[in-house]
């Protein structure tokens, strides 16, 4: 059997060489910034994949958006305002970038990564009540809300949700 010598460089890995300090090199181009990718993706009509968006109804009547939500519409809000649809039994969350000392404005509450909406009096309102945490996927909805702001989150309560067994009602969970 025969042992060809190969010159160490060719299985050396060099710092230079990882992928983070790759695109900085004298020849090498920068890569544009991810939001500018996607952006012209979108404007393309393509599809892009954020992650999974889910609000979970908690038993302790909170709402939790998930960060995937939290990052693609909640971030830089304060508030939202809550309503419910009987007839299509939907509960729709208008985002707003400032928070209101009303009834039908629910505060975003951010604690360890975190976010909540404390909405025990528009559960019992409406009888929304979980005997577990249950998760919903949101629909954005621009055209809901009316002029004054872009649109918002839809959850169609006639869909299953996903029931999350592991979550606490006071604690922090990994919901992600």
């Amino acid at each position: 059997m025969r042992f060809f010598a190969v010159p160490p460089f060719i299985y050396s890995k060099r710092d230079s060489d990882t992928p983070e300090t790759a695109s900085k090199g004298k020849d090498s181009h920068p890569e544009p910034p991810v939001d500018e990718i996607t952006d012209s993706l979108t404007d393309e009509g393509f599809d892009i994949f954020h992650g999974r968006e889910y609000i979970s109804f908690r038993t302790d009547s909170h709402l939790a958006p998930n960060p995937t939500v939290v990052e693609q519409h909640l971030e830089g809000k304060e508030a939202v305002i809550l309503a419910y649809n009987e007839d299509s039994n939907e509960v729709a969350l208008i985002p707003l970038s400032a928070d209101y000392d009303r009834g039908d404005v629910y505060s975003l509450k951010r604690s360890d990564g975190s976010t909540v909406i404390a909405a025990t009096g528009f559960f019992k309102e409406h009888d929304l009540s979980v005997d577990q945490t249950v998760r919903y996927s949101p629909e954005w909805d621009g055209d809901i809300g009316g002029n004054n702001v872009p649109g918002g989150l839809v959850i169609d309560l006639d869909e299953d949700g996903e029931v999350y067994a592991a979550a606490s009602p006071s604690g922090s969970t990994d919901e992600s």
